[in-house]
């Protein structure tokens, strides 16, 4: 996924990327469009991130379900 420009990217490239990373300091993974000041803000504060709206983490090992 990192290696396309943004109109490459497909379903399955981001389906892939869901599988591999688990939620975590860079990776947010957010059922429902809430708190997006806040996780912008996170990210802007650090080295940045990668956020993904439509998913579920599960909440014991932060892997999407």
């Amino acid at each position: 996924m990192f290696t396309k420009s943004k109109d490459q990217i497909t379903l399955a490239d981001v389906e892939d990327f869901c599988r591999e990373f688990p939620e975590g300091v860079r990776v947010e993974y957010k059922r429902e469009i809430r708190n997006i000041p806040k996780i912008v803000s996170s990210f802007a504060n650090t080295l940045g991130g990668i956020f993904i709206i439509g998913v579920e983490a599960d909440q014991i090992d932060n892997k999407v379900m």
